[in-house]
C-alpha cells in the first residue's frame, strides 16, 4: 500500500513540475495578435504566429514581440 501511495505522489509531483515548465510566446501584427504556450519556446512561438496569422488580413505580417520560458 505504501508503494502505491508513494507512486501516486511521484506521478502527481512530476505532472505538476512539468506543467510549470512551459514556454510562452506572443506574436503581433499592426491589426491582430496571438499567444501560444508549449513545452519549448519554438513550439509556443509557432502557435502564437499561427493564431496571429489567422486573425490578420492579407498584406500584413506577424512578428514575435515577446517570449518567456
Amino acid at each position: 500500500m505504501k508503494r502505491v501511495v508513494y507512486g501516486l505522489a511521484l506521478i502527481i509531483g512530476m505532472a505538476s513540475s512539468t506543467s510549470a515548465m512551459a514556454a510562452w510566446c506572443r506574436a503581433q501584427s499592426p491589426v491582430a495578435w496571438g499567444e501560444g504556450v508549449g513545452y519549448t519556446v519554438d513550439e509556443a512561438c509557432y502557435i502564437a504566429l499561427r493564431q496571429c496569422a489567422a486573425r490578420t488580413p492579407a498584406g500584413y505580417s506577424c512578428f514575435v514581440v515577446d517570449y518567456a520560458f
